[in-house]
């Protein structure tokens, strides 16, 4: 069974994708703060943001700390927000943090990025927006 990597196969991790050229991507699998965004660890993101890590960088899969961040960790999600993380930023797929939200049905994260700027109306990777995806489910 194929999973996203947003939502990983039980035991088992996505392959790494390669990175597009130009794109500011680290060479070990996930910065500090992709780390930490992904584990929710307020602490550890508030200290790295204020030390001056880059907001912009992505892991081997395109994911920015924002993008891990809006997978239930909302206290690390508002904080990248308030300091600035793009809500824009695509990952490799083509998803935005409001994507990723969306697809985990988290409502909450969704208003939250929103609330800071997101834009509904942009397409996810298959062109449909997100007001569409509901439509469709809903027939």
């Amino acid at each position: 069974m194929m999973f996203h990597k947003w939502f990983p196969e039980p035991g088992r991790d996505s392959p790494a994708a390669k990175p597009p050229a130009g794109q500011d991507r680290q060479a070990s699998s996930r910065t500090a703060l992709v780390q930490a965004a992904q584990k929710g660890d307020l602490t550890a993101v508030m200290e790295l943001v204020r030390t001056g890590m880059d907001l912009k960088q992505r892991d081997e899969r395109g994911g920015t700390a924002l993008h891990y961040a809006t997978c239930g960790h909302y206290p690390a999600a508002e904080f990248l927000l308030t300091s600035g993380a793009d809500t824009e930023a695509t990952d490799d797929d083509g998803l935005t943090p409001l994507h990723v939200a969306f697809l985990r049905h988290d409502r909450n994260m969704m208003e939250l990025l929103v609330k800071h700027g997101a834009d509904i109306h942009k397409p996810l990777p298959d062109g449909r927006t997100i007001a569409e995806v509901v439509r469709d489910w809903q027939k």
